[in-house]
């Protein structure tokens, strides 16, 4: 399938600072105890919205028939309305409008969303990519798209970025499990790849600390 996507980020208000989103109060509730769960979702605010509670993101996405779908990412953690609203509320049918009325309920939806990742990937890379891509950092999760694996592959590096910038990472001699791209040209005319030192996220998520009776816990 081919896409088009337009994308339109408007800035209603002046961003909110990082402490003031409910990172740790999050992390606390969806975190289940893993090391920097609460710095990387502060990071993914930041590279999805630096921190705007009021972001808006317009997505034009034209269909094999022609036609065109739109849809919009919300919120400082750009909570995409359709991949996720019909989700959240049938959650609680209250948390969209909530979420659209308080950043906080927004950084609990995002560290919901990143939890499921996280159960799916494991706390790495991949789980961080898909918060923007849905799929991991990898050809074959992907279904063979190669701008979906690179999309992925820069956003992580986004948020190691950030990461790095504000002290949040310990220097580490292991390198990720994906190696970005980099601009550098190697002598033998191959494409350089650079690598970074690995996050603490080694651990994986206990599926009794989010769901009950098969089911998400309900965001609060």
């Amino acid at each position: 399938m081919k896409f088009v996507i337009a994308l339109l980020l408007l800035t209603l208000a002046a961003p909110c600072a990082a402490q003031d989103l409910g990172f740790q109060e999050a992390a606390a509730k969806y975190g289940a105890g893993l090391p920097m769960f609460a710095h990387v979702l502060e990071a993914i605010s930041w590279v999805e919205s630096r921190h705007n509670p009021d972001a808006l993101r317009k997505n034009v996405r034209i269909k094999k028939d022609g036609s065109t779908a739109i849809s919009y990412d919300l919120g400082h953690m750009q909570i995409n309305d359709h991949f996720w609203k019909a989700k959240i509320q049938a959650v609680d049918p209250r948390l969209w409008d909530l979420m659209l009325k308080d950043p906080k309920i927004c950084t609990k939806i995002g560290a919901w969303i990143l939890a499921q990742n996280i159960q799916k990937y494991g706390f790495n890379w991949n789980a961080i990519a898909a918060y923007n891509t849905g799929r991991a950092i990898d050809l074959a999760d992907c279904n063979g798209d190669e701008d979906r694996v690179e999309r992925g592959r820069q956003y992580a590096i986004g948020v190691y970025n950030y990461l790095a910038r504000n002290g949040y990472l310990k220097t580490s001699n292991q390198s990720l499990a994906w190696e970005p791209k980099s601009k550098a040209t190697a002598s033998d005319g191959s494409h350089a790849r650079e690598t970074h030192p690995a996050l603490p996220m080694k651990q994986t998520l206990n599926i009794a600390e989010y769901r009950s009776n098969g089911k998400w816990r309900l965001i609060q």
